[in-house]
């Protein structure tokens, strides 16, 4: 038994939240790479976290637009809950009751390259810290997951504006409020944006993808943008991040989280 089995022993549900209706990239979720949808290429990488503790759940919204997600959840075999269209949180709370869980995970829809072995430390320091909320840092955009403990993320909800919850764990982002864990990537790859938000980055995963092998890991990935010009894989330091309150330039948010590292339990980690 390894390091991680021993570890967790702690029911966690990994939400999957996805929408259908998006702005900029419609039904993005649904573009596929390789014959493959992005939000299954998700589903599937998760699925190698094969704990019998750990379930994983689609978490989409009650729209008639979202009833495709459904029959993805339902064909690859895992859980669906369906809530409201602006309470991301409320859905992960829902998720956590139907699986008993203690630990929720929020994984975007959107994020194809998220991590399983990056997901398996974050969630194994978690547990070993007793934190309440943790994150990664310095590791490419489009990438990182967080985990939480559902009495914290029902508290958090308890206490904050509900039509705020979809950005909801920017609230867990505080120290002062809650017992915070931020893995650092001892390299940081913070310049490397892989999120899948604009026709754009499509392109550029479709470039990804035809490097990569099968059961690959994001340092591979990584590896890939630095030594080929893939195109679209620079974060614009000139674009802008919204919290909840303001919206904030990428060069001030990235000042911002070194301020509240500060106050937060911190670890290194080698990608």
């Amino acid at each position: 038994m390894n390091s991680i089995e021993k570890t967790i022993n702690k029911k966690v549900a990994i939400c999957i939240i996805a929408r259908l209706e998006s702005n900029r990239l419609p039904e993005k979720v649904l573009k596929k790479i390789k014959n493959q949808t992005i939000i299954e290429h998700i589903i599937h990488k998760l699925k190698k976290i094969s704990l019998n503790n750990i379930e994983l759940v689609l978490c989409t919204t009650n729209q008639r637009s979202d009833d495709k997600l459904e029959d993805i959840a339902r064909i690859n075999n895992i859980h669906i809950i369906r809530g409201s269209v602006l309470s991301v949180a409320d859905r992960m709370i829902e998720a956590a009751k139907l699986t008993d869980a203690d630990i929720v995970v929020r994984v975007t829809g959107d994020n194809i390259f998220t991590d399983e072995k990056l997901l398996k430390n974050l969630l194994n320091e978690h547990i070993i810290e007793e934190a309440e909320y943790s994150r990664i840092e310095n590791i490419p955009i489009g990438v990182t997951a967080e985990v939480i403990n559902i009495t914290t993320l029902i508290r958090c909800f308890q206490e904050n504006n509900k039509e705020e919850s979809e950005y909801m764990t920017l609230h867990l982002y505080q120290p002062e409020k809650y017992k915070v864990l931020v893995l650092i990537s001892e390299d940081s790859y913070s310049d490397i944006n892989l999120s899948v938000d604009t026709m754009n980055d499509f392109v550029r995963t479709e470039h990804i993808f035809r490097y990569l092998k099968e059961n690959y890991l994001i340092k591979d990935v990584i590896d890939i943008v630095r030594e080929n010009e893939i195109p679209y894989s620079e974060v614009d330091e000139n674009s802008s991040v919204k919290l909840i309150d303001k919206v904030m330039k990428y060069d001030e948010y990235k000042k911002y989280l070194l301020t509240l590292r500060e106050k937060s339990i911190t670890k290194s980690i080698v990608i």
